[in-house]
């Protein structure tokens, strides 16, 4: 697990590409009470997200133990930790082309939405 800083969580938390953009380019141009700010939201949307993540793993080991598809020797809690940190350099790994195609599958949903 390695320590996050401010722009980490911008890349990692699910926003809009081009305000990832500007506010990647943009943050160190920002003035400190402004970045403080900046970072407690990052921090607050990155609580919510590792919780998320955290609750799907947590269901999955669970089902999985409870299938028989899996064992766990140890502490489950430790085991459900480690695989939620493995899923956010997952995350903080991955292109963000993937994030302009699940753009583009957004903007059609909207457009087909409203157009009915």
């Amino acid at each position: 697990m390695r320590e996050l800083q401010t722009k980490d969580l911008i890349r990692l938390i699910p926003l809009s590409i081009d305000f990832r953009k500007k506010l990647l380019v943009e943050y160190d141009t920002y003035e400190a009470g402004k970045k403080f700010e900046i970072t407690r939201v990052m921090w607050e949307a990155f609580d919510e997200l590792y919780e998320a993540i955290k609750a799907a793993k947590t269901d999955k080991l669970t089902k999985e133990v409870a299938d028989g598809t899996r064992h766990i020797s140890g502490d489950i809690s430790l085991t459900i930790d480690q695989e939620v940190w493995e899923e956010i350099e997952k995350r903080l790994q991955k292109d963000p082309a993937d994030d302009q195609s699940l753009s583009k599958v957004r903007e059609k949903l909207q457009h087909l939405i409203t157009e009915t």
